[in-house]
């Protein structure tokens, strides 16, 4: 799917938990250098699931983001 990131023309956010086990933070990272202008924001403290495991801090990334 190397060549479908390389063609995502659309502002992007890639959001992960710093100790997800399912989609390490390298893979996010690998994630973003493909996706032309892309960013990554790696919540600690959260696992797979950081919209349960840290909801406000969830939140206040996807504001920031959405404000830009």
């Amino acid at each position: 799917q190397r060549k479908t990131l390389r063609s995502v023309t659309v502002p992007t956010l890639l959001l992960c938990g710093e100790d997800d086990r399912l989609c390490a933070v390298s893979r996010h990272e690998m994630m973003r250098d493909l996706i032309p202008g892309a960013r990554l924001s790696v919540i600690p403290g959260a696992g797979h699931l950081p919209t349960l495991e840290q909801p406000i801090l969830t939140n206040r990334i996807l504001e920031t983001w959405l404000k830009l």
